[in-house]
């Protein structure tokens, strides 16, 4: 197959591109285009001058090794310490080697005509169209996983142990501090928990009273049932919210929390 400048230049440039952005959004680090291109555009020259330094294997791995942590540097708007940038070489470094190998892996096992540039493991002789769709669909996966677990991070930063007492009875579980459980009756707090936990402190009591909420779905009457209160466990000293009541909520099912709490 024959190989292009152009395409050499667009492939690299693209691939070096959107690995140091997806490095940078990964770390959390924040993105500053001119500097990504910047790095981008030495990391293309040096894999177009590359194949003609003619170095040892070993020798060729360090010195990409070293090209990898120079274009992270470059591409970093601030430092937020060196714990920081070093897991950003560490994510570059790892979704490099994520793609250029499953794409050895991919287009060997269909057929596709590739080829490895020796001591440095890049993926040559690839159709740039398919090249580049590999790409898209990559960072689309990644930046959905990088997503995901972000917000699972904001989530369990509002998790806390919580404990909710009626007389001589006290539960003990994991809450959800929800900004946007607003829900109050008579001046007092509403809590919402999984019913197999209000059954353990009612039974099968009736309400008491019931209260009309409003959700994203419309408004609808919600079950009340008093308690003595409900307390975060927090050595500092966690926020108590007294004579509060429960409601149940179904679709705390399969969550880490079994409550809702609200803020403040």
């Amino acid at each position: 197959m024959e190989i292009y400048l152009e395409d050499a230049i667009v492939e690299n440039l693209l691939v070096d591109g959107a690995l140091l952005y997806l490095a940078l959004s990964a770390s959390a680090q924040p993105v500053c285009f001119w500097r990504l291109t910047v790095a981008a555009c030495l990391g293309t020259l040096f894999a177009l001058l590359y194949p003609y330094l003619s170095l040892p294997s070993a020798l060729g791995y360090a010195l990409k090794l070293l090209m990898g942590a120079l274009l992270c540097l470059i591409a970093v708007k601030r430092q937020k310490g060196r714990g920081r940038y070093a897991l950003t070489v560490g994510l570059f470094y790892a979704f490099s080697f994520c793609f250029g190998g499953g794409l050895i892996a991919l287009f060997g096992e269909v057929g596709i005509p590739h080829a490895s540039a020796v001591g440095g493991g890049v993926v040559t002789n690839i159709p740039v169209g398919v090249l580049l769709a590999a790409l898209a669909v990559f960072v689309a996966l990644i930046k959905l996983g990088v997503k995901k677990l972000y917000a699972r991070k904001r989530e369990r930063a509002h998790i806390v142990y919580c404990k909710v007492t009626r007389g001589r009875a006290e539960l003990t579980v994991c809450g959800f501090v929800d900004t946007g459980n607003k829900a109050m009756h008579k001046g007092r707090a509403v809590c919402f928990i999984r019913p197999d936990l209000l059954y353990r402190l009612f039974g099968t009591m009736p309400p008491s009273e019931r209260l009309t909420v409003r959700t994203v779905s419309g408004e609808k009457s919600v079950s009340l049932y008093p308690v003595d209160k409900v307390e975060i466990l927090d050595k500092s000293g966690g926020q108590v919210w007294k004579d509060a009541y429960l409601s149940p909520a179904i679709h705390m099912a399969g969550k880490e929390y079994a409550i809702l709490l609200p803020e403040g």
